[in-house]
């Protein structure tokens, strides 16, 4: 929240929840749009969507992004990271704990 800044390209936030479900999240008083993916406990992306944070600052509104599929890690980057390298649904996440 209060974040004014773009995140760069390599940078964003994970999610790690303790069991698979819906997974439900909202921008408020966020300024900068993000991509948020959606993966499953195998860790494979099964959605995502653009949330844009200007809408929840303009419009004094607290847009919510809900999965439809069910999620147990979800990863916030900046808008237009899906699109620039091209992931596609089913893609690996990994990382280092």
């Amino acid at each position: 929240m209060y974040r004014e800044t773009p995140l760069k390209l390599n940078q964003g936030m994970l999610f790690l929840f303790d069991r698979e479900k819906k997974q439900n999240f909202w921008m408020k008083n966020t300024f900068i749009d993000l991509d948020l993916l959606f993966f499953d406990r195998k860790k494979r992306l099964v959605e995502w969507t653009s949330m844009d944070g200007l809408k929840s600052v303009m419009q004094n509104e607290i847009p919510e992004y809900a999965s439809r599929e069910k999620a147990q890690y979800v990863l916030e980057l900046t808008k237009g990271w899906v699109n620039h390298f091209k992931i596609k649904k089913g893609a690996r996440l990994k990382y280092k704990e």
